[in-house]
């Protein structure tokens, strides 16, 4: 008798209101959302001093961003870090279910060749809602090795 009570109140309530409630849900960040995803697993290939340019475009194809001098290259990606999952109120009796993207991560793998067109170094990183691609390989390229 207590459920088909809460269950009469529930639809009653959903009748008389509209709203939604959303609900974030955690990613587990593998997923891209746009680009093609590079994972360190994938970049056991490059030796630097040994791994040609040639080989690494032959791998991953051509680059997002290119930087002249010091001679590097930029591949990157978005990852999804949340969903949202929503339910709506939407008359009697009405509920409407939907979701969606709620927040991304953008990555780069970053490359630096030498004059012999040889991988002189690479990195991942992780970009900053306020950094380009461009930004970060152009500062990444122009830090001396260590």
């Amino acid at each position: 008798m207590k459920a088909v009570t809460a269950s009469l109140f529930l639809l009653i309530l959903a009748c008389l209101g509209q709203g939604c409630v959303m609900v974030p849900v955690p990613a587990s960040g593998k997923d891209a959302s746009c680009g093609t995803r590079i994972r360190r697993e994938e970049t056991g290939f490059i030796k630097p001093g040994q791994t040609t340019r040639a080989e690494v475009l032959g791998r991953f194809g051509q680059p997002f961003a290119i930087h002249e001098k010091p001679e590097a290259i930029a591949y990157n990606w978005a990852v999804i870090t949340w969903y949202w999952f929503g339910v709506g109120v939407t008359g009697c009796p009405g509920l409407n279910f939907d979701s969606g993207r709620l927040s991304e991560r953008g990555e780069v793998l970053l490359l630096q060749f030498d004059r012999d067109d040889c991988v002189q170094r690479y990195d991942f990183r992780h970009l900053s809602d306020r950094q380009t691609v461009k930004e970060v390989l152009a500062q990444w390229s122009e830090t001396k090795l260590r």
